[in-house]
């Protein structure tokens, strides 16, 4: 009953969360795709609010099932030695790691070098600086950067940093 109870009602407050989560998920994965700013912010946002909860009652439901005689036994261990602060920093540290992770998590999913580079490539700037470039341009007339370079199964003209070849298809192997 100890175990079972709290596990049960994380799975009734996760039949809520959960699909709102999925719901900011794929929004911000939708608006990343179409290169659509403002949304992405804002998505990114509402995923990061929205996982807050979330993270909230695991903790919650993992306090819970641990038995409150032992953290009772190591809070008055702690305060026989005098080091009650210490149980504050380490959960002041927990936080802070959690919210670095969050912070990392989205900064690799939405501000990737190679997230970059797609923008860029697909909006026509060039794939070193970031400006605009002319129609036709083989190299970015404000920085020098060489835009293409030959495909190595083709032989035709692909994109510097591009994956793929835009005339084949097929993956780059320089």
């Amino acid at each position: 009953m100890n175990f079972w109870d709290p596990v049960k009602r994380l799975g009734m407050q996760m039949i809520f969360l959960l699909p709102l989560f999925a719901v900011f998920y794929a929004w911000n994965n939708t608006s990343i795709r179409k290169n659509r700013g403002v949304q992405t912010l804002v998505s990114s946002h509402l995923l990061g609010v929205s996982f807050i909860p979330i993270f909230c009652k695991i903790i919650e439901t993992i306090y819970d099932i641990i038995p409150k005689i032992l953290l009772k036994k190591i809070i008055d261990l702690l305060e026989s030695l005098k080091l009650v602060a210490i149980w504050h920093y380490l959960v002041i540290a927990l936080a802070v790691a959690a919210a670095l992770f969050l912070i990392y998590t989205f900064q690799k999913k939405l501000f990737s070098r190679e997230k970059l580079i797609e923008r860029r490539i697909s909006k026509g700037e060039c794939q070193h600086c970031g400006k605009h470039l002319p129609a036709g341009s083989q190299a970015c007339p404000f920085c020098g950067f060489a835009q293409f370079k030959s495909c190595s199964n083709c032989n035709k003209l692909m994109h510097v940093n591009g994956k793929y070849c835009k005339e084949c298809g097929n993956l780059s192997t320089d």
